[in-house]
């Protein structure tokens, strides 16, 4: 006779495998990827090295999942920001938005610095490799997507937003990597500040 799970057996399984996903966020928070070993989750989620792989094919494959949580929650983070300004009567709406963008990213990756990292640089293997440029990607679709409407409504001058938005996000990335790193000195506010400005005057806004 087949072995049929029961709804508390399932129940168990599920909490495991968010025990390992959490213990592996964790890690990645605190020291990233590159501390995530299969004994340091095991251990950080009170389980042996061989339940990992109970619930994950692999470790790569665990910290994929990390990934693709923490590095989406930023991007849901930052357009609902872009949104919210979007929806902000007056004229500007471009010079709004970008500030949004980099206003929301700039602050929350310099919060947490050590996940910021991973994210963004930490060298992590080929399939972290390939997340970050599907994230870096639709980071430039936003940014795009930002300039075209300001060219439309006549906020921007003509430019091809294609070029633009993957640029502007390049910029940002590139200006947070020292402030990011251990060894970063540069005070957030001014930090943060003059990357908006930055961006404006790429764009040939108004900062």
């Amino acid at each position: 006779m087949a072995y049929r799970p029961t709804k508390a057996t399932e129940a168990a399984r599920r909490e495991r495998e968010a025990a390992l996903f959490e213990a592996a966020h964790g890690i990645v928070a605190d020291a990233g990827f590159a501390s995530a070993s299969v004994k340091a989750i095991a251990e950080a989620a009170g389980v042996s090295a061989g339940t990992v792989y109970t619930y994950f094919g692999s470790r790569e494959e665990l910290l994929v999942q990390v990934f693709r949580a923490a590095a989406g929650r930023e991007l849901d983070q930052v357009r609902r920001a872009v949104a919210a300004a979007g929806e902000e009567p007056g004229s500007g709406r471009a010079q709004r938005e970008i500030s949004a963008l980099v206003g929301t990213f700039a602050p929350r990756a310099l919060a947490g610095r050590t996940l910021a990292w991973a994210l963004l640089i930490e060298p992590a293997g080929e399939r972290i490799d390939a997340e970050r440029l599907t994230h870096r990607r639709a980071y430039a679709r936003e940014m795009e997507a930002i300039v075209t409407r300001g060219i439309a409504a006549g906020e921007l001058p003509q430019q091809d937003p294609r070029i633009v938005g993957p640029g502007l996000i390049g910029l940002i990335s590139e200006a947070l990597t020292g402030p990011l790193s251990p060894e970063g000195a540069v005070p957030a506010e001014h930090l943060i500040t003059a990357v908006i400005d930055m961006c404006l005057r790429a764009v040939g806004g108004t900062p």
